[in-house]
């Protein structure tokens, strides 16, 4: 399982602190990442809950499913593009970008970008 190795790692958490949290051995955790053993169900939902992220990309490395078309509700194209490619983005990356909205800070744009540019 390439992708708990991963999200451990982006998690910044050691075999032994990720084991510890979900109450396995650290060596549990080496054989899940590996492929030499298979968690049960409960465990499975306890490392996506400390690593922050589905069952789904832990066992299949991507979000198989298709984000449920939302209407009726009022939103725009462009917030269902958000929802769109949120639900696609890594657990780092998701990471980085609640960091660049939670700072308020504005982005300068990059040469080009501008309507002046054209």
């Amino acid at each position: 399982m390439l992708m708990m190795r991963i999200a451990r790692k982006a998690k910044g958490l050691t075999m032994k602190e990720l084991g510890k949290l979900v109450g396995v051995s650290e060596s549990a955790i080496s054989q899940y990442e590996t492929g030499k053993r298979e968690m049960d169900y409960e465990t499975l939902l306890k490392i996506g809950e400390v690593l922050e992220c589905s069952a789904d990309y832990l066992l299949r490395g991507e979000n198989e499913k298709k984000p449920t078309p939302v209407s009726g509700d009022g939103l725009s194209e462009e917030k269902l593009e958000w929802s769109r490619a949120w639900d696609q983005a890594s657990p780092e990356l998701r990471r980085a970008a609640m960091a660049v909205l939670r700072s308020g800070e504005p982005i300068p744009e990059a040469p080009g970008d501008s309507p002046s540019d054209a």
